[in-house]
């Protein structure tokens, strides 16, 4: 069993999720190689002691009962994170312009089709639908973050969380450097 990367839900100033703590939390769980990554609630486990796949529910779970709030995760397997940083899907975006994004779904989320094609001049363009994920970019000048961030709690029923794309580049780097660092 390999990595797996959580990407919590609305980690914030009411409801903060320092990586002490997320760290102090998965591995009291039996997790190891536990690795936050910035304080925007990601963070990077292994399996440790446990014998099955983690899952969302028991997770998130485990972080309510350590913080004290709910914080639902949405679990990533650490290679599929990988792939798509490394398949490099916003190739030759404007980035001064453009806001790259990510929508991570739930397991019980609705599907990614449940979302639709934006219309011409939306602001907003969907570049790839992955499994449980949707990307797109934002045309700051014509659509906010948070209007697309609404459409898509509704589409979705609130079972996501978002990242920008340099997020994803940072956990996709963390992942490279724990795959540098010796296991103990």
């Amino acid at each position: 069993m390999s990595l797996h990367v959580a990407f919590l839900r609305g980690v914030g100033w009411p409801k903060p999720a320092r990586g002490d703590d997320l760290k102090a939390c998965l591995g009291a769980a039996g997790y190891d190689r536990v690795r936050p990554v910035m304080a925007t609630g990601n963070v990077i486990f292994g399996p440790g002691r446990k014998r099955k796949r983690p899952e969302e529910g028991a997770i998130s779970a485990l972080i309510a009962e350590h913080f004290g709030y709910t914080l639902p995760a949405i679990l990533r397997p650490a290679d599929a994170v990988a792939k798509m940083v490394a398949d490099d899907p916003f190739a030759g975006v404007d980035q001064k312009r453009l806001t790259r994004f990510v929508a991570l779904l739930a397991a019980d989320a609705p599907p990614v089709s449940a979302f639709g094609d934006p219309p011409r001049g939306a602001g907003y363009r969907l570049i790839d639908r992955r499994d449980r994920d949707l990307l797109f970019v934002i045309d700051r000048e014509v659509v906010k973050t948070p209007d697309l961030m609404a459409k898509l709690e509704r589409a979705f029923d609130k079972r996501l969380t978002t990242r920008n794309w340099s997020t994803m580049e940072k956990v996709a780097a963390a992942l490279r450097a724990l795959d540098e660092t010796p296991r103990m």
